[in-house]
């Protein structure tokens, strides 16, 4: 599996789909990290891709000028976000937190029908085949990625998040 490790943030691209973790605070550096893959995959992607992002406990959440370029950015991707699926992993007051801002983002850029935000990464991984194409990974595909990610960023995943899962979907 090519996992690509930048500053805090990793993440692997199958087919139509990118899985994102982020394990350092929200930056524009990373975010434009991520973008430049992100531009990459959607350049090879006429359909649109997916994006499974993983946003762990100490990442902390963007500050205004870096939401303000993510909506530019989300307003630039347009329909070839076809879907995106967040996962932020922590307590109940964070998944809040969480979903607020990405709805926010989302929302002000025309996207918020295409985003769901999730508890579980075994919500999250299902979620991504609501929007699958005939080139989106498998359900046991994906889950080796969210594996891949978490060793590259030396994260262990509690079993109480959803994982493993022992079947394919």
């Amino acid at each position: 599996m090519d996992v690509k490790l930048g500053d805090g943030v990793a993440l692997v691209v199958l087919g139509d789909t990118m899985v994102v973790m982020w394990q350092a605070p929200a930056s524009l550096a990373r975010w434009q990290w991520q973008m430049e893959r992100q531009d990459a995959l959607m350049a090879t992607q006429p359909s649109g891709i997916i994006c499974f992002y993983l946003i762990l406990s100490a990442s902390d959440s963007p500050d205004a000028k870096l939401r303000w370029t993510m909506k530019t950015d989300f307003e630039r991707i347009g329909d070839r976000l076809r879907g995106q699926i967040v996962v932020p992993l922590g307590d109940s007051v964070r998944m809040v937190v969480v979903r607020a801002i990405v709805r926010a983002i989302l929302l002000m850029s025309g996207h918020s029908k295409r985003q769901v935000v999730v508890s579980t990464i075994k919500e999250g991984l299902l979620r991504v085949q609501d929007v699958a194409s005939r080139v989106t990974p498998s359900h046991s595909q994906l889950l080796t990625a969210v594996r891949a990610l978490a060793a590259a960023l030396k994260v262990t995943l509690p079993v109480e998040l959803g994982l493993p899962i022992a079947t394919d979907h």
